[in-house]
């Protein structure tokens, strides 16, 4: 068996000149322009529309026309970088930029993967390169679309389904996505201003737990900070400060209903949502879970890096509450994630 994935064209425009053939993705695939997808045996041999994003800086990428005449197959962005329009910098600028794209893609066209063209390369003479981590010949630079990036590589993961999601504010760009075990709704916020937008109200699902809240932005320093919580949306809404330039997630953790087993009945799953207290953690930090079923579990220990430096959890336990503790001497100081792992579920 073998996936091809045609035909990875960097551009996504409305029109395709002369000078840009070889570029369009549109132009390749559209019928009506004598496409690929004129051709049935094409049609039926492509089994995901690829493509590549490299001239969206303006936001012009025509993506709903892409989704048009893909012939519902699934769009990937398999290749980016921001280019020399927008070379890499210390700012948040350029990770918001490249936060848009991501947001436009999924939101436009439904696109399900996305894809850096090169996580790690060198600093060339020009100073222009989309890698997420660049070498200067001297030291490592992380720019902070590597961290932008991050918002939804940490929080969305695998499995995650986007649900509607609008805004009445047209610099502030929204998108949510609701967790394979309807338990955990990401909303991610880029506000591509360079000012604060104060006493925002998202309205979402009720919920009685707090909503986390992080950000990658220019003022203070953040990376992926987080910020802390915010009140819980009892009532079906909460506030938050967005900060200037910032790409940030919100993590609602939303009330199980309380028979489990009519969502997925053949699953070991989690029933309660983890916890983790007191958070930040100093010298220790407990996590709390709870399992339907009888189930293998893993529970490990992240850096910002993506790096294992624990594994705190790894066996087969019985249905009910558990916990396990985490000792954080030997870590040096800075912000870890756990993965919590239940049979399939994350």
């Amino acid at each position: 068996h073998i996936d091809i994935i045609a035909p990875e064209s960097p551009e996504v425009s409305n029109t395709n000149i002369p000078a840009d053939v070889g570029k369009n993705c549109i132009y390749y695939l559209d019928p009506a322009q004598g496409g690929m997808f004129a051709d049935t045996a094409a049609v039926n041999s492509v089994d995901i529309v690829g493509t590549h994003d490299y001239f969206d800086e303006g936001n012009t990428a025509n993506w709903p026309k892409l989704k048009s005449v893909s012939n519902n197959k699934p769009l990937w962005v398999t290749e980016v970088c921001t280019s020399s329009s927008l070379p890499y910098d210390i700012t948040s600028k350029n990770a918001v930029v490249q936060a848009k794209w991501i947001h436009r893609s999924f939101t436009l066209a439904d696109v399900s993967a996305f894809c850096m063209y090169s996580f790690y390369d060198t600093l060339p003479p020009a100073g222009n390169i989309g890698a997420l981590v660049i070498y200067n010949g001297n030291s490592v630079i992380i720019p902070k679309r590597y961290y932008g990036f991050k918002q939804f590589v940490n929080f969305i993961r695998p499995g995650y389904v986007r649900v509607n999601a609008t805004s009445n504010n047209n610099n502030l760009h929204v998108s949510s996505y609701l967790s394979p075990a309807e338990d955990t709704l990401a909303i991610v916020a880029i506000n591509d201003t360079g000012i604060v937008l104060p006493i925002v109200t998202f309205v979402c699902p009720a919920s009685t737990l707090p909503v986390m809240q992080y950000a990658t932005c220019d003022v203070p320093d953040y990376s992926t900070t987080q910020l802390g919580s915010v009140p819980s949306p009892v009532s079906g809404s909460f506030v938050a400060d967005i900060q200037a330039m910032s790409i940030e997630t919100f993590i609602v953790s939303l009330n199980r209903p309380t028979d489990i087993t009519n969502y997925h009945s053949s699953q070991p799953v989690l029933y309660d949502l983890s916890q983790n207290y007191p958070n930040p953690f100093n010298p220790t930090t407990t996590i709390r879970y709870a399992l339907s079923s009888r189930s293998h579990v893993t529970i490990d220990l992240f850096n910002t890096l993506g790096q294992i430096v624990r594994e705190l959890v790894n066996g087969d336990l019985e249905a009910g509450p558990h916990e396990v503790r985490v000792d954080a001497s030997g870590l040096a100081s800075g912000v870890y994630f756990y993965r919590l792992r239940a049979g399939n579920f994350i």
